[in-house]
């Protein structure tokens, strides 16, 4: 994951804690404003 910083003085969140899902997705919490992002793979 990328994007979260978009330069030395612009901070789009900080992601705080990772867990993994019981399907292998991988969620990460947001404490900049309170989301929880779900990250999934997909086969090309």
């Amino acid at each position: 994951m990328t994007g979260f910083v978009l330069d030395d003085e612009q901070v789009w969140g900080r992601p705080v804690g990772v867990a993994v899902g019981k399907d292998g997705s991988l969620f990460v919490s947001d404490d900049g404003n309170g989301t929880i992002w779900r990250v999934t793979y997909q086969k090309p």
